[in-house]
């Protein structure tokens, strides 16, 4: 650790060979490439370090390091520079996480630009994929902003292109992801880019199923009261992906996690952990060590192979070794606050000064501000799942009374917010641009209600003041019922089947003492979305009692291309995502599965914001999409569309509330706002 440059992952340290080797005088055989990736070698941590390091010192030999004499000969073909290779050195920093200090923060400071502009098509198809492209991913169409301000930032490849990099070495084999970072052949690269986008999909389910068993585990075997440290075993757990899980369940729950992948057939087990606070993992596992075939990590992280018969002995071991050394410091969520701000400071001169601190990272946080006294004035859930909060907030006179925008990442662990609540805010102030506008959005690392005039909670919807009816099969009569003008019928597909009758869809659904159902919605998540968003004190079922509905994908296509056409024409190429779910009448998933089908084909190319897309139609491509992997989860997602509406019109009304009464105490567990 005395060296200067100790802080160097492998990419750094392939670079400053590579940079060595350029100034050497000699010339390199073009047969010593390095050789492949061995992935029985590695664990799926440490496997992507060694990725793009091999990219780097495979690019530095294959486009042409040559001796003077051959420099001057223009039949050499192009000449390397170090510059050349500072976009996979950047990729390879933000994906390792090593620390943004020193040299490590100086390389990807001026790689940043290198990567949005880069010549690699390999890396330009995975910047295409993420909603980039070489000439787009520097932004500086706003006046008050410099080129430094890019759209592409540590952040969106931390959280964008890094884990598509990542998510093949953990799954499948790391030399695929090699071969797009050194490819030539824009056909190629095209496909290896789709694959990893797939790959990464793939990762992400299998990140929430993991997690979804993980506190599933927890709420049975582990007493969050007394328990110093969370260590879990899982015979269907991915050895891939359970480091990224014990992650995040460090982050709920601020305890030290292990999670193990028990691999029966192999009779070896795989364990990868992440610390809390200042606590020393690895310190704790060497003590508890007697139990593993191999460990190994550093303070803040480790990785594991056991014997699966070794693990109840050395949970019982390793909980011993924690409770005997962490301190109470190191338990609990935490949260450092750099600065208590007043929101009416909040400016684009200000965020000109934040970013001379870039780039932000590991060792190198965003700064984090808190500010008190904020009202909030509207609630929105967004994402694929309604995973995430947007909100909209308003200072008081003292604070500057201009509307926030404010962003919630999986809302769900911080509480329920309603409209009027006081808060005070912890944040990162972002700036978000869209539609050729700029503003600051706050992004929202924790909150904490101050002040509620009148205290309600979104659980109220399913217990004993609402009451659900049962008119499934006798819509006719349930109408002839109601004729209050505080009813809202909802319906989406069939509005016209029931005209003159005023009916509404889950976009313009509004507050109504009775909520009547003419049409089954698609899943779970949009009824429940619904009956929030009336907040009804009766629900009425008055659909069809049909056992299934059947859907058509190819019929439900040619109706998204129609909707895409006419947005194109008459819209600015502009669409909103729920208008496209609720004109289908499909479920978030289904409908981004349907568009990623047209994209796949070539006939589509989409910009995504959270809520709206940027559209451009490109040809009328007959290529067959009955293969791709888009197209077979979209028919998968209308599979599971029919089973959901099938049962919930043959369900007993007990079976219904109980199942979505279970729904919204899941996604409304946890009631602490504030970690400051």
């Amino acid at each position: 650790e005395d060296h200067k440059l100790h802080n160097l992952p492998g990419v750094g340290v392939a670079y400053k060979l590579a940079e060595a080797i350029l100034q050497d005088k000699g010339q390199v055989p073009m047969d010593n490439r390095p050789g492949t990736i061995d992935n029985r070698q590695q664990t799926a941590d440490n496997r992507e370090q060694s990725v793009i390091a091999r990219s780097v010192s495979d690019e530095a030999i294959s486009i042409g390091i040559a001796s003077p004499s051959a420099r001057n000969d223009k039949k050499q073909g192009s000449i390397l520079q170090k510059e050349d290779l500072l976009d996979l050195v950047t990729l390879g920093m933000i994906a390792d996480l090593a620390p943004l200090i020193d040299e490590n923060r100086y390389l990807v400071q001026i790689g940043l630009p290198k990567l949005a502009t880069t010549k690699k098509i390999g890396l330009q198809e995975l910047l295409r994929i993420c909603g980039y492209t070489p000439t787009s991913a520097l932004d500086t169409q706003h006046s008050k902003l410099n080129a430094q301000h890019s759209a592409l930032n540590t952040e969106s490849v931390g959280f964008g292109i890094a884990p598509r990099i990542n998510a093949v070495g953990r799954l499948t084999d790391a030399n695929l992801a090699v071969k797009l970072l050194t490819t030539k052949n824009l056909i190629e690269a095209m496909h290896i880019a789709t694959e990893l986008d797939i790959q990464n999909k793939q990762r992400q389910l299998l990140c929430e199923q993991t997690l979804e068993e993980a506190l599933l585990l927890i709420s049975e075997e582990v007493d969050l009261t007394s328990d110093k440290c969370i260590v879990l075993a899982n015979e269907n757990w991915h050895h891939g992906v359970i480091g990224i899980v014990a992650s995040r369940i460090v982050d709920k729950f601020g305890l030290p996690t292990i999670l193990i992948a028990i691999d029966k057939e192999q009779n070896i087990a795989r364990g990868s952990g992440r610390s809390s606070g200042n606590f020393n993992i690895i310190e704790a596992l060497n003590n508890s060590s007697k139990h593993l075939e191999k460990h190994g990590g550093h303070k803040a992280a480790c990785g594991l192979s056991i014997k699966p018969e070794n693990i109840n002995d050395f949970i019982q071991a390793f909980k011993g070794a924690v409770e005997e050394s962490i301190e109470d410091s190191d338990i609990g969520p935490t949260l450092k606050i750099d600065f208590e701000l007043s929101t009416a400071l909040l400016s684009f001169e200000l965020m000109n000064l934040i970013n001379k601190l870039s780039p932000f990272g590991f060792g190198n946080r965003t700064p984090v501000f808190v500010s008190n006294k904020l009202e909030v004035v509207s609630t929105r859930t967004i994402g694929k799942n309604n995973q995430h909060l947007k909100l909209y907030l308003k200072g008081t006179r003292d604070t500057g009374q201009e509307i926030l925008e404010a962003l919630v990442w999986n809302y769900e662990e911080e509480g329920l917010l309603e409209i009027g609540d006081k808060v005070k805010v912890a944040y990162s102030p972002k700036i978000n641009n869209f539609n050729g506008e700029s503003c600051i959005q706050l992004q929202v690392k924790d909150v904490m209600l101050v002040d509620r005039k009148q205290l309600t909670t979104d659980k109220r919807q399913f217990t004993n003041e609402v009451e659900i009816l049962d008119y499934r099969g006798k819509v006719e009569e349930c109408i002839s019922l109601l004729t209050s003008k505080h009813v809202v019928f909802f319906a989406e597909t069939k509005q016209k089947d029931f005209l003159p009758l005023k009916t509404s869809s889950r976009t313009k659904i509004n507050e109504g003492k009775k909520l009547v159902f003419l049409e089954s919605p698609p899943d779970e998540n949009t009824f429940i979305e619904i009956t929030k968003r009336a907040n009804a004190q009766e629900i009425y079922l008055a659909f069809s009692n049909a056992k299934e509905l059947t859907f058509k994908p190819q019929e439900i296509l040619k109706r998204l291309i129609g909707m895409l056409k006419y947005a194109q024409k008459y819209k600015k190429a502009k669409v909103k995502k729920e208008d496209l779910e609720s004109a289908l009448g499909l479920s978030k998933s289904a409908t981004a599965y349907a568009i990623e089908t047209l994209v796949r084909i070539g006939f589509l190319e989409v910009k995504r914001d959270l809520e709206e897309l940027s559209i451009n139609i490109v040809t009328s491509s007959r290529q067959n999409y009955l293969e791709l992997v888009e197209y077979n989860l979209f028919v998968s997602e209308l599979k599971q569309t029919s089973q959901f509406t099938a049962w919930l019109q043959t369900a007993s009304i007990s079976e219904i509330q109980g199942k979505i009464y279970r729904s919204l105490i899941a996604k409304n567990s946890g009631t602490s706002y504030m970690r400051i």
